[in-house]
């Protein structure tokens, strides 16, 4: 199968080519292409804010899950420090805290237990206090980062499903959305897709 980013003419999409051949010397559509919108859309509002033209692609819809995410308050001042949450974004997504996290590490199976595992000679355990003490909403955090970043000039391309990527040295690179879309040409693009990424399944086992 053909590779998911390549550089090789004979390969790549011939629009991508042609896209980037005719903006070549002159001012790419984007400064930045993040693909992936869940983990991106918080790289492109700290990225926008420093003057750069950033866009966001999305498969589906950038929205976030009902369930939790876990963080620390430490990470959520990050996040503030940079610009990307306000203080009162903090304060809306935060829907439950706790003192700290308790880990335990098993050396056997034995079920059941009372008490933890060291009492009952199975394995160690242990609690990490403010970390990951925080259960924050993703729907809320995600649709107040997402209108940030509107606000400030960036660009979400939802719905729309990378075919692949085609990078020139010299020309910069361009985004390959399929025969029935106009490709976009990218100075830098960053894959925040996951697991499931085509670029990093092509990265570990060459497919």
């Amino acid at each position: 199968p053909p590779k998911f980013v390549t550089s090789d003419g004979g390969e790549a999409s011939p629009q991508c080519w042609a896209k980037l051949r005719s903006d070549g010397g002159k001012e790419l559509d984007y400064d930045v292409t993040i693909c992936g919108g869940t983990l991106g859309i918080f790289f492109a509002t700290a990225l926008q804010l420093r003057g750069h033209n950033v866009c966001v692609l999305e498969a589906g819809e950038l929205r976030g899950r009902e369930q939790e995410w876990n963080i620390s308050m430490d990470e959520m001042q990050e996040l503030v420090e940079l610009g990307v949450l306000s203080q009162e974004d903090v304060e809306a997504v935060i829907k439950t805290e706790f003192p700290g996290c308790r880990s335990g590490f098993k050396n056997k199976e034995v079920t059941p237990t009372q008490g933890g595992y060291f009492e009952n000679g199975v394995g160690y355990e242990c609690v990490t206090e403010d970390v990951l003490n925080l259960g924050v909403a993703p729907s809320i955090l995600l649709e107040r980062v997402k209108q940030t970043f509107l606000s400030l000039g960036g660009t979400i391309r939802e719905n729309t499903r990378l075919q692949g990527v085609v990078v020139s040295e010299t020309l910069g690179a361009a985004l390959d959305f399929g025969e029935d879309q106009e490709p976009a040409t990218s100075r830098l693009v960053l894959d925040c897709m996951g697991n499931a990424s085509p670029i990093s399944r092509q990265q570990r086992y060459g497919m």
